[in-house]
């Protein structure tokens, strides 16, 4: 988000220049994974996460709640193995190990890893694929809500007038069979 934030203050043209914004961050009506509430990302910089949902337009949130279901399994890494001899492949096999291992810890049960940043990116790529609504966004500053995003969800609440997206959902099947064309090409 600093980034973002950066490029906004030294730069007012910067919607001419760039389009849309893909940001990987929030968690809407689930826990966080820093706090019970706030996800990383927006916790590491609530001000700047806030200054840009509130001043940017087209932005499209992949928010934890979303990522959390890009899990990639060793199954998946094996399949991306018989396909390619790319010896980067095999750095990516210890990653992805070590990664499900890490995550096994957190989430008892889980079967892999999920990809956060790798989802956000698809989604960049494949608008298509995943279901999204227009929402306008809130990310608490301060004191013990650091971080959170907040967004209206009920039924009688209004789409957002600049284009701010909330991803609600991808597909999964898409987003694993593009992961292993692209892994393995």
């Amino acid at each position: 988000m600093g980034i973002i934030l950066r490029l906004l203050i030294l730069g007012e043209n910067i919607s001419d220049v760039i389009k849309e914004f893909y940001i990987m961050g929030g968690a809407f009506l689930v826990p966080g994974n820093v706090t019970s509430s706030a996800e990383a990302n927006f916790y590491g910089n609530p001000v700047a996460s806030q200054v840009v949902v509130t001043n940017m337009d087209n932005i499209y949130i992949v928010p934890l709640n979303v990522t959390n279901k890009a899990i990639v399994t060793m199954e998946h890494i094996n399949m991306i193995r018989k396909l390619t001899d790319n010896p980067l492949i095999q750095i990516m096999d210890e990653a992805m190990e070590y990664y499900i291992e890490a995550y096994k810890k957190l989430i008892p049960g889980i079967n892999g890893a999920p990809l956060h940043d790798v989802l956000t990116l698809f989604l960049m790529v494949n608008p298509e694929m995943g279901s999204s609504i227009r929402r306008d966004v809130k990310i608490l500053t301060a004191a013990e809500g650091r971080g959170t995003s907040i967004a209206d969800f009920r039924v009688s609440s209004k789409p957002a007038e600049k284009n701010i997206n909330i991803y609600l959902d991808f597909n999964y099947q898409g987003f694993i069979e593009d992961f292993i064309q692209v892994m393995s090409s």
